[in-house]
């Protein structure tokens, strides 16, 4: 049996959007499968660190982020994503982590509702 990479590429689409965590920066993140959330129930790491694997793992880009953004001082040159750079970022800036965590926990809350709504008819 063939991957259909079109498909894949739609699913993973669709499990993702923006976070705006402050003026001109705009995160990508993505809903956890049903799997990931049973692993994090399951999870027996203390809350703080749960909760940051949590959103590095559903961090999947950025968009505006600036070697300024990272290392105050530094120029305004766009940063590339990298999950060891958003990492470092986001241990720095707790003030994205209730941001992140929100988005992510809205896809979650949508996708649930979407197949709430679909088993229903």
């Amino acid at each position: 049996m063939q991957l259909d990479p079109q498909i894949l590429a739609r699913s993973m689409l669709r499990r993702r959007q923006k976070a705006v965590v402050a003026a001109g920066i705009k995160w990508l993140v993505q809903r956890p499968t049903a799997y990931d959330l049973l692993k994090l129930r399951e999870s027996t790491k203390d809350q703080t660190e749960q909760g940051m694997e949590f959103i590095l793992r559903n961090v999947v880009g950025w968009e505006g982020v600036k070697e300024s953004d990272i290392l105050p001082g530094e120029s305004d040159t766009s940063v590339d994503f990298s999950e060891i750079i958003a990492k470092v970022y986001l241990e720095d800036h707790p003030e994205a982590w209730g941001i992140l965590n929100d988005a992510i926990w809205d896809l979650v809350n949508a996708h649930g509702a979407k197949v709430d709504a679909i088993s229903k008819n």
